[in-house]
């Protein structure tokens, strides 16, 4: 979304924002991303109690994190390590109970 089309077709009219968004490759990827997320979780819910499987909803912060520094070279700060090790000593925690 942060991508010099995208920005500049969405501080033009309403319908030029919508076409630059839905034809833009980056904003389709994303989206189909997430619609095979959802039907994996759902395969994941299929197959297990929703109690043992949500921790690892967790997993995503830390995942994300590694994505945005990896693809995107977003910095992994100190509070982003230490968040994230909250997150993940959570999921440990939770999953032995």
């Amino acid at each position: 979304m942060s991508s010099q089309s995208v920005t500049q077709a969405l501080s033009s009219g309403p319908i030029d924002s919508i076409l630059s968004i839905v034809t833009n490759i980056s904003v389709i990827s994303g989206l189909s991303a997430y619609v095979a997320s959802v039907g994996f979780w759902l395969i994941v819910l299929s197959r297990m109690d929703v109690s043992k499987a949500y921790p690892f909803v967790g997993l995503g912060f830390i995942l994300t994190m590694l994505f945005a520094y990896v693809f995107l070279n977003e910095p992994i700060t100190l509070m982003k390590l230490v968040g994230t090790s909250f997150v993940f000593i959570g999921i440990i925690l939770v999953s032995m109970s």
